[in-house]
């Protein structure tokens, strides 16, 4: 079980997760979703999602929070033993475990909230430092393509252009500014390869309320 010192596990959490893997042996790790808050205050909002397997760890990323996790010790010594992640340069230690876990043996969500994570803003992933942020993004695609590799799979060539669009719009997702969509606007209206995704995301970011009510239908809808 993984908990840093500013997040914490909410009551019967240890319990809970440790006799659902007791009553599932075949099962390596186990998770599920984490309570948002910022500046030492709870938000309406969770983090973690049902992402179970390999492929789907290593095509769509990351959403498992690292302090709802519960997993069994052999698995992780077989993960150290084999992958040396301490010779490897990634800047983070938890998405690499997920990704071999998954692989490895199954792995489960259990849809409740179980622990508090705190949004720090200084922090490698929640940086406002862009560069930060695309050293990260980049990181986070090399020991993806490590593991595509080692499992024989294969990703597309690494896009900075396209990361950057991403981390602007995410910060304005985070946090909406009329300042930060000028900047996104002007930045990315001339992009090279705009999908129509780019497009409509360039469009809509002009205005507060439509950006909101795009961002609502597109997650209600399961696209984007």
């Amino acid at each position: 079980m993984e908990c840093a010192g500013d997040d914490w596990w909410l009551p019967g959490k240890v319990k809970k997760q440790i006799d659902f893997m007791e009553a599932n042996p075949d099962v390596g790790m186990c998770y599920g979703k984490a309570q948002i808050y910022k500046n030492g205050k709870k938000t309406s909002g969770s983090f973690g999602e049902k992402r179970e397997s390999f492929k789907e760890l290593l095509y769509k990323g990351n959403v498992i929070p690292a302090v709802t996790v519960c997993f069994r010790r052999e698995i992780y010594e077989h993960y150290a033993n084999e992958i040396e992640p301490e010779k490897q340069n990634w800047l983070m230690e938890d998405y690499p475990m997920w990704l071999y876990f998954a692989h490895e043996s199954k792995v489960k969500f259990l849809n409740t909230v179980s622990a508090a994570y705190r949004v720090l803003e200084n922090s490698a992933s929640h940086s406002t430092d862009i560069q930060k942020k695309l050293s990260f993004a980049k990181s986070s695609y090399e020991l993806r393509l490590f593991f595509a590799g080692r499992y024989k799979e294969s990703l597309p060539v690494w896009d900075e252009e396209k990361e950057l669009f991403n981390i602007y719009y995410y910060q304005l997702l985070d946090s909406y500014t009329h300042k930060k969509a000028a900047f996104f606007y002007d930045s990315y209206l001339n992009l090279h390869k705009k999908s129509m995704r780019e497009r409509i995301i360039i469009f809509v970011s002009r205005n507060f309320v439509l950006f909101k009510v795009f961002y609502f239908f597109a997650w209600m809808k399961n696209i984007f």
